[in-house]
């Protein structure tokens, strides 16, 4: 359903009001879609009796059936050697064939003529009160047309719906094969102890997907099966290092290069689309790992059993990160207008290019008295990186923040536990927007609890509340006087009884 109603909007930093000319409760003010167009699934006609459909389309049911499978084998051995310092020898490989394949599956919904809400034949409500309380939207706007699970049972039910079909256009097939191998040399000596080694992998890369490019000429094509295959050798040294310079004092170091692949849904390069928003999406076969050369240097302070006080300064070297961008005014063909539009936001992750970390890390964690503990961490980090949005500022590492703080204050005593797990992180970075814009997180807190209690050596029973703050996760574009969205996840609580045979 949708409506034409006027409309007015105002921001601040933490709020934003939008109110309608007219009542957004009311039925008569929404329509359904008024385009008849002959209706095509992927370029194939929809039929009725023999004949073309000629509708418009006011909705559908798409889903997905995910297939997840992992062969693998491998092994490894451990070998005592005495030269020098090194006292054992480690060798490995292993074999892994990945298969994610997503089959899209889809019903679509028509109607012959476009037809109020409250020409519908269903009952219809508005948003409960309070729907928005507490997340910062104010307006008429927070309240409007709803409907029951029945009552789209029964518009769907009255309406014309398209066999069920697998649209291949939504369906995917990444094949990841892996061969590693690996060889590390552990050393102790004169208070000294560590490891060198390093592995040496190769990874393949094969994306089934369908592309479905619209032309003046052909605006509902039928897409087209497309395989895109990638692979790359990677030799990952590393080295780490200890010095327990007495039983209370323990100095760290490590260098080492690794690699994340891209997940497996970035490879799958298939395009879903929003023909009412305009907006698409899809991944990017051609993706490259996300590397970097981590370096750490660590200082462990070990006051009396139980207590520990650490600091830890860290550089990563970091390559091919992974960003999401948006490109504007792609030209796609809409189904609910039967035409081509030029004017769709695309997003597509992309290799981003280098960027530095720099942090430090300072953590510590004792037992109090009567079972009560403390465990807390501050982290500083800053990056910089080779990207920059629309207007030329650099782009900081993505969902990297500056401050971050966790502290975790605990009871442990015979049969009962129970955690109290505070976190802050500040402001971060979380992607390119619509135009280039850079889209950024709002510092963030959040306050949960678990607790169990064991009432029987095989019985337990436990607690968890999360988000007991109640905060709200903000978004804006660079400055907070341009918020993009506010999402209120509320409280959660869970309790569970557990038994152990």
């Amino acid at each position: 359903m949708q409506t034409r109603l006027p409309f007015s909007y105002a921001f601040t930093n933490d709020t934003a009001t939008v109110n309608f000319t007219g009542d957004p409760t009311n039925p008569a003010n929404y329509f359904t879609n008024p385009n008849n167009n002959p209706a095509q699934i992927e370029g194939s006609p929809v039929l009725v009796g023999g004949t073309q459909l000629n509708a418009a389309q006011i909705g559908g049911l798409d889903y997905s059936v995910t297939t997840d499978r992992d062969i693998f084998g491998g092994y490894d051995a451990t070998i005592p050697v005495s030269f020098g310092p090194f006292t054992q020898l480690m060798l490995g490989a292993r074999v892994t064939d990945h298969v994610n394949r997503i089959d899209g599956r889809g019903i679509n919904t028509y109607l012959t003529t476009s037809q109020l809400a409250s020409q519908l034949n269903v009952p219809t409500a508005s948003t409960p009160d309070g729907t928005f309380s507490g997340s910062g939207g104010l307006g008429n706007a927070t309240q409007y047309l709803n409907l029951s699970e029945q009552s789209v049972i029964d518009i769907l039910a009255n309406a014309i719906n398209s066999p069920l079909i697998r649209k291949i256009g939504a369906s995917t097939r990444v094949k990841e094969t892996v061969a590693a191998s690996y060889a590390q040399l552990n050393f102790e000596q004169s208070g000294f102890r560590g490891n060198i080694g390093g592995r040496l992998v190769y990874t393949k890369d094969v994306s089934d997907y369908a592309l479905t490019l619209s032309t003046a000429a052909n605006p509902n094509p039928v897409p087209t099966p497309t395989t895109t295959s990638t692979d790359y050798l990677k030799f990952l040294p590393s080295f780490n290092i200890a010095y327990e310079a007495s039983s209370s004092l323990i100095f760290r170091g490590a260098v080492a290069k690794v690699i994340s692949r891209p997940r497996y849904q970035d490879l799958a390069a298939s395009i879903s689309q929003n023909d009412t928003t305009r907006d698409a999406g899809g991944g990017n076969p051609n993706l490259k790992p996300y590397e970097s050369t981590n370096y750490e240097l660590t200082a462990e302070f070990y006051p009396r059993p139980g207590s520990l006080l650490a600091v830890e300064a860290f550089r990563r070297d970091i390559s091919n990160y992974i960003i999401t961008t948006r490109t504007e005014g792609v030209t796609l063909f809409n189904s609910l207008t039967g035409r081509l539009e030029n004017n769709y936001s695309v997003s597509q992750p992309i290799n981003g290019g280098k960027a530095k970390v720099n942090g430090i890390l300072v953590s510590g964690q004792s037992e109090i008295w009567g079972g009560f503990g403390l465990q807390a961490n501050y982290t500083y980090q800053d990056s910089t990186t080779s990207s920059t949005d629309a207007s030329g500022a650099d782009l900081n590492l993505p969902y990297l923040s500056k401050h971050t703080v966790n502290v975790i204050p605990y009871f442990e005593s015979g049969p009962f536990q129970a955690r109290l797990s505070y976190n802050y992180r500040t402001k971060y970075f979380r992607t390119i927007g619509r135009l280039g814009s850079r889209e950024m997180v709002a510092a963030y807190n959040q306050l949960d609890l678990s607790a169990g209690f064991n009432l029987t050596k095989q019985v337990t029973l436990s607690l968890n509340a999360q988000n007991l703050l109640d905060e709200t996760y903000r978004q804006y574009n660079a400055t907070p006087d341009r918020p993009t969205a506010f999402y209120k996840n509320g409280r959660t609580y869970v309790a569970s009884l557990s038994f152990r045979l």
